[in-house]
């Protein structure tokens, strides 16, 4: 899969595996890129935007850690995802564009 198309698959699984109550935690990108920079070492890995107009990006560290980031047109982010063991997989040439 290319990347982006990773990012959506991803952000599918985790959309329906978050329980209806839970609370996504949410504030202003900037607080929170700082945080994941700070606190977790994450850097954006991928974008791409989700439902034509949400901004849903990647950020992964050298360790392993991953955040899923979603940011609504208003400017609201919210973390809809986070986990451990983040590998890249390279494409494959039986991957085609879309």
């Amino acid at each position: 899969m290319k990347t982006v198309e990773l990012v959506l698959a991803l952000s599918c699984f985790v959309a329906l595996a978050v329980p209806a109550q839970a609370q996504a935690p949410c504030g202003s990108r900037i607080d929170i890129v700082k945080m994941l920079g700070s606190k977790y070492r994450e850097t954006p890995h991928a974008l791409g935007i989700a439902n034509q107009a949400n901004l849903l990006e990647v950020y992964t560290s050298a360790s392993g850690s991953w955040t899923i980031l979603l940011t609504k047109p208003q400017g609201v982010s919210c973390i809809i995802g986070t986990g451990q063991s983040w590998e890249d997989v390279p494409p494959t040439k039986e991957l085609t564009g879309l």
